[in-house]
């Protein structure tokens, strides 16, 4: 049979195997999930097997998806030395590693206002690798997100918290607390607690730990995209969730009393980078405001901050123009 891999699946590939899950590949190509995952699905057809299985760490190659890897890297690599050849315009480039959302989509277009550089933005799930690569100086900067007793950091970067944030999550709309306001987390003691399997080990030591801080040991599930659906279904359903996600189909965002749960997205610029050190401070600004129009985005998110008017979004930043009070 004739292999007809295009460059898609050959960008695809490479980014399943970068970032570890599909969730973080499809961000990197810039592919709504269901999309990615369908195109990963005739990508294997065609080459006759499967190229990634699942493991606690995330998708790993198989043997069959080592060697499909291994081509594509050197087929884009040719290709990208080819364009960037043809298409040099005498910027340099700054390399970010990132891990997906609202604010990593935003990077090419504020590293291109603030820094008049082409930006390389790799997008990953895994934020200590971000870390490991600019100690190494195969990255410039990382943007990250971290959790309570599991804070990213690195003695070679210089480090800037962006935003604090609460973590919510979704119920079943005929959940008999989808209509509240807010939950404490000790009423989801019966609950099973889903959770993303591209939101890694940290978020689930996290989680553990404020529950058992509310007197109860949880009963977790780990979820990928394909399980959402009949999650969803579950009447004793609670899945952790980010306050700028939507929540799947079927499922309701309600934030949690105390703010048991939270994350930090922090930006770490590599401490002898000169132009992003000259510039890191508007770097980190525009980022905030970035941060701050997407809060605003989400009317679960947005009448949470007002009914918490002292919650500093950023800590030690002004509050940006035309944004919400923090």
């Amino acid at each position: 049979m004739r292999v007809e891999l295009d460059f898609r699946h050959l960008r695809l590939i490479r980014a399943v195997a970068n970032g570890g899950s599909l969730a973080a590949a499809a961000a990197a190509v810039g592919m709504a999930q269901p999309s990615a995952a369908a195109a990963l699905g005739r990508a294997e057809r065609i080459v006759g097997g499967r190229l990634f299985r699942r493991t606690a760490d995330g998708l790993v190659a198989t043997e069959l998806g080592e060697v499909v890897t291994a081509h594509a890297l050197t087929i884009l690599g040719a290709l990208e030395q080819f364009e960037e050849c043809a298409g040099q315009d005498g910027r340099p480039t700054v390399r970010i590693g990132a891990t997906p959302g609202p604010l990593a989509a935003a990077l090419p277009r504020i590293i291109d206002l603030v820094l008049d550089v082409t930006s390389d933005v790799r997008i990953g799930f895994n934020g200590r690798r971000w870390l490991t690569m600019v100690a190494a100086r195969h990255l410039d900067a990382a943007l990250v997100v971290d959790y309570p007793a599991a804070e990213l950091t690195s003695p070679h970067t210089i480090r800037r918290v962006v935003a604090v944030e609460p973590l919510f999550v979704a119920l079943p709309e005929r959940h008999p607390l989808g209509d509240r306001v807010e939950v404490d987390l000790r009423e989801l003691a019966d609950a099973t607690l889903g959770e993303m399997s591209d939101a890694g080990p940290s978020a689930h030591e996290h989680l553990v730990a404020a529950c058992a801080e509310a007197g109860f040991t949880p009963a977790t599930v780990t979820l990928g995209l394909a399980e959402l659906r009949s999650f969803a279904r579950r009447r004793h359903a609670a899945l952790l969730l980010r306050p700028t996600s939507q929540p799947p189909p079927g499922m309701v965002a309600v934030p949690l009393a105390g703010t048991p749960l939270r994350m930090t997205t922090s930006l770490h610029v590599g401490a002898d980078h000169p132009l992003i050190a000259e510039r890191g401070a508007r770097l980190w600004s525009e980022l905030v405001a970035a941060q701050h129009r997407v809060v605003d985005t989400s009317r679960v998110y947005r009448a949470w901050r007002e009914r918490h008017p002292d919650w500093r979004l950023t800590p030690g930043a002004p509050r940006p123009r035309g944004t919400a009070a923090p």
